[in-house]
């Protein structure tokens, strides 16, 4: 339809944001990067499939076709993570990181002032807890973050031996 195509053209790539994810794949993760999407209608999902596809994204990250999955509500997210044993989780909302507080790095990217209002209403926090690591902006910024993550587990784990 004339709606879908013009979804297709207009929404743009995040700058930055395919380079960053083949990095990752590249040089940490390999296989084990999954792109988790809340999506509930299934024309919404094939549209978002279809706008993956226009734009590159599986060839341009390294990232498997297999590797996309969808989730009707953040919640759902979770026990998703826990089965495919995730360690580092890169989402925007806060909701999300509430609900996988098993996963050891959780790191929220470009957070929405008003979605993190509301998650911390309906958590009872008042804030966004010290071990969700905050990145206002910048993709490059979470390869930094995650090399730098890694780094400390590796240190922390080594000195308790």
């Amino acid at each position: 339809t004339r709606d879908e195509a013009s979804f297709l053209a207009m929404v743009r790539p995040v700058p930055l944001a395919y380079r960053c994810v083949r990095h990752e794949v590249e040089r940490r993760f390999g296989s084990r990067v999954w792109l988790l999407s809340k999506c509930r209608r299934p024309h919404a999902r094939q549209l978002v499939r279809a706008w993956l596809e226009k734009k590159g994204f599986f060839e341009q990250t390294g990232v498997s076709r297999d590797r996309l999955w969808f989730c009707d509500t953040n919640a759902e997210k979770a026990p998703l993570i826990r089965r495919l044993g995730g360690t580092v989780v890169v989402d925007d909302s806060l909701e999300v990181h509430l609900h996988i507080p098993f996963v050891r790095h959780r790191i929220l990217f470009r957070p929405d002032t008003e979605e993190v209002a509301r998650a911390c209403r309906v958590f009872g926090i008042d804030k966004v807890p010290d071990e969700i690591t905050v990145i206002p902006q910048g993709w490059r910024n979470v390869n930094t973050t995650v090399a730098e993550l890694l780094v400390s587990r590796h240190f922390r784990n080594a000195r308790r031996r």
